[in-house]
Parts: structure tokens; sequence; C-alpha cells
């Protein structure tokens, strides 16, 4: 018997038209727009963990929860989380987050919210319960550790983690509780994985190669590992007019020295980038030697020993380069993440999807980290659909996906849901 025969003797609802999913592609524009416009910052986007525009964001997509049918509720740590109601024994999770980095794009973890909401808007009868997760923290930007929401979700949340502090000396453990959260109830979080059938997340493609292509969609294949590093150099702050050149310690010129050859590295290692994101200098004047620099290094390869051996290698430059300027290196590794494959079940019901919906499937690793690695290192299935953005650009303002390309999104989001749905029944 054929998967759409399969479906209509399941009661399964046929996929959607192409006129349908532009309609609702268009809502999920706008409901995008809504969301950009709550920020913490003045003129650009930027909601991080914890933030009044955090909180503001759940209440506006708890409404559309609530207007989608599903039970909604803010967990422990901060994930706003819809339901379906049913009485189906296990449950499939979709979603992304909400959090954003510094003047950020519209897109990035929003779409794949949005989407998943609209996708169950249409009622689909599915064989399996929904939970939607829109997690409070991917970025890491407040607190420089990435999946705060997913891990919690996933299980894997280390307490240790509530101990650090955003750079206004505020930690995670206060942070969650000024949100209205409770540090000692994370681990109710956590969802038991006999009742969890996997994981899957929309989201924009955040790189060239689906425009490249002339696809709109592409499947996750891999998520790349990632090494995150907080670095100071510690000189000595002297005046700009008396101090002669020879005799200065300057930490900035020993934070730029660094930065090139971090560049330097990164392009003589095949798949392999490195990036320095932030720099910070206290005390800055324009008439005074920086004495001190702060600064992040981001590491990341889709192979896990190359970019460990990388990783070492600036560590070693980055003391060279402190010694021969008579500077202090303090290096410390704030998170670590390996390489994640997704998986294989999922990702065949995506390809299928696609297929289904006449595009080509495409397999891609993604460079950029995601919620689902969080799930991947739990052992929970997991699997990720790529939507193709303009030029390649996220994280930036003009981040854009085209609305034509979200409906395509919808079709295989559809199509992958019966499918799914079509093997949990004969489960």
């Amino acid at each position: 018997m054929g998967l759409l025969n399969v479906s209509r003797k399941l009661g399964i609802l046929p996929p959607a038209t192409r006129t349908d999913a532009e309609r609702r592609a268009e809502r999920i524009v706008d409901r995008l727009l809504s969301l950009a416009a709550i920020s913490e910052e003045d003129g650009r986007l930027t909601r991080t963990f914890g933030s009044d525009a955090m909180r503001r964001a759940n209440e506006l997509v708890g409404l559309w929860m609530r207007q989608a049918g599903l039970k909604t509720s803010v967990d422990a740590i901060g994930n706003l989380r819809g339901r379906t109601i049913g009485s189906a024994p296990r449950r499939l999770l979709l979603g992304s987050h909400l959090d954003t980095v510094r003047d950020a794009g519209k897109y990035d973890g929003a779409l794949g919210v949005v989407l998943a909401l609209e996708a169950l808007a249409a009622r689909p009868l599915l064989s399996y319960e929904v939970e939607v997760l829109a997690f409070s923290d991917e970025e890491g930007v407040r607190f420089q550790s990435t999946y705060l929401g997913s891990r919690a979700v996933a299980g894997t949340f280390d307490p240790a983690t509530l101990a650090l502090r955003d750079e206004r000396g505020i930690t995670l453990e206060q942070a969650i509780r000024d949100f209205g959260g409770d540090p000692a109830q994370i681990t109710e979080c956590r969802l038991p994985a006999e009742e969890i059938i996997g994981y899957a997340e929309i989201h924009l493609e955040q790189g060239p190669l689906l425009e490249q292509l002339g696809e709109p969609l592409g499947v996750v294949s891999a998520i790349a590992g990632q090494t995150r590093v907080a670095l100071e150099f510690i000189g000595h702050a002297d005046h700009a007019g008396t101090t002669p050149m020879q005799l200065r310690r300057d930490a900035l010129a020993t934070a730029s020295e660094f930065i090139l050859a971090a560049e330097a590295c990164a392009k003589s290692v095949r798949s392999l980038v490195a990036t320095v994101g932030q720099i910070d200098v206290p005390h800055a004047a324009s008439n005074v030697v920086p004495g001190r620099v702060a600064l992040t290094l981001d590491v990341r390869a889709g192979d896990d020993p190359r970019r460990r051996r990388t990783v070492a290698a600036l560590e070693r430059a980055a003391g060279e380069i402190s010694r021969s300027r008579r500077s202090e290196l303090r290096w410390r590794i704030v998170q670590e993440s390996p390489a994640t494959a997704c998986d294989a079940s999922l990702r065949g019901n995506w390809a299928d999807a696609i297929a289904e919906i006449g595009y080509q499937p495409i397999e891609l690793v993604s460079g950029a980290g995601h919620d689902a690695a969080a799930f991947i290192h739990a052992g929970i299935p997991s699997a990720m659909l790529f939507v193709r953005c303009r030029d390649g650009l996220s994280h930036h303002p003009a981040e854009f996906v085209a609305p034509a390309d979200i409906a395509t999104a919808l079709l295989a989001t559809d199509q992958f849901l019966q499918r799914l749905s079509a093997a949990e029944a004969f489960r």
C-alpha cells in the first residue's frame, strides 16, 4: 500500500496546495515582523536570555500557541512550550530559539518556532502528539554558554553553569530567578526519553550553498563541533605621550597580533573556521596605552580532532605572542561541543518529503551550532531542515528568507509530519 493510501486510511489530511502554503507563509512573515519589533535595544534587534524583551516575546508566541490549540507553559529555565492535547503515548518535538545575537536578523531561530506553529495550525490528524519548543537561550550572548534552554529539556544541563556571570556580574542562577524561573526545578524540564520520537528543527541555512545550487531546501547531515574560548592579554597601562614605543607592553597590540594569527591559522586548515567576535578594552582612553584586553575565540569544524589540534595550536601561538610582547595570557575554554551526526531515519523522512513536493534533496553539514546538537548529545534522534537565505547572510539585520521558500518549507514540513505519522502508526 502506498504512503498516500496509508495516510488516507489513517485519516491523515492530504498535503496542502501551493496556494494554501503561500497564504500561510504570508502569516509567518507577518509574525516574524511582529517578533522582530520586540527588542531590548532601540533601533536594532537584540533579545538575550532573561531579558524583558524575551518575556514579551514569550507572551506573544504563547498567544499564537494558544490560538493553535496548544497547551502552553513556561518551564523552569524560561523555555516557552506548547503541546497538542491528546492521548498518544509518544510525541515529536519541534522548535528552535527566540533569543538572538546583538543586532540580529528576523529569521534566525524565530522562523523555526513560527513555522512549526503554522504547520500545526492546519490541524493535521497525527498518530503522535507534538510539542513546540521556543528555547530561551541558544546563542549564548549573555552568559557565553550556548543551548541553555535545549540542554535543560534534553537532560544535559550542567548545574555548574548556574555560577556563570554576565558582564554586569549577575549569575545565571539569579537571572533565572529574576525571569520567574526556578533553578532547583531545571531537572524537571527534561522529557522522558521513552516518550520522545525525536526532535526536528527548521532553520534558515546561514550559508550560501543552497542559493548557489538553486535549491530552496536542504537536509542537515551533521552539525560542526565548536570550541569557545575566553582569553585575556594583560600588559601595562601607560601614558600615550610619554612612554617610548620600545618600552610599551600594549595589550591591544598583542591582541591584534593574535587575531591576525588566528585568521591565518584557520585559512591554512581545510574545512575549519576561527573567529574573534568580541573584544573589550577596559578603561579605554585615547591617551592611554591599553593595559588589558579581553576577547573571545570561536573555532568550528566538522572533524573534532582537527578542531582540537587547531585550538591547541592557537593557544600556543597566543602564549608565544604574549611572551614576545612581555604580556600575560589568560586562556579559558568556556564551551566545547563535539561534531554531531543527525538521525538517519529522520533525515530520510525530510529527504523524502522534499522529493515528494518536487525538489532535489540536498545534504549539508551545518557550520553553525543549533539546539538540535543538545538533543543529539543526549542520544535523542534529531534532524534539521535548512531553508535557503539570501546571500547566505545571517546574524545580520539584512538576513532574509523569501516567502516562496517559506511556503516550500511548509509543504515539506506537512509531508514530513504525515510520513512520520504513518511510520509511528505501524510502530
